[in-house]
């Protein structure tokens, strides 16, 4: 549960994605989104969420956690790699 722990992850692992340069409702991709990490976050912030995980057992796990916080509506999840070349 992201909310729960958020001030710890922010401890742990901080980065530039914050309510201060996130609007309401911006569109943030994640691309190799792996357990949702910056998903889960941007989507706490009210940031709809275009999230791209293409190994199997990293995007199961990602979808529970989008459930499980209640991010259905926030984040769309794509089981697919995103490149810059075919």
């Amino acid at each position: 549960h992201i909310h729960g722990m958020i001030e710890e992850i922010l401890r742990m692992f901080p980065c530039s994605l914050n309510e201060n340069n996130v609007s309401n409702r911006s569109i943030v991709v994640d691309v190799g989104a792996n357990l949702g990490y910056f998903g889960l976050l941007a989507a706490s912030y009210n940031c709809q969420v275009l999230a791209f995980e293409p190994q199997k057992r990293m995007h199961s796990l990602l979808r529970g956690s989008i459930r499980i916080n209640g991010f259905q509506d926030r984040i769309k999840l794509y089981p697919f790699a995103v490149s810059n070349t075919e």
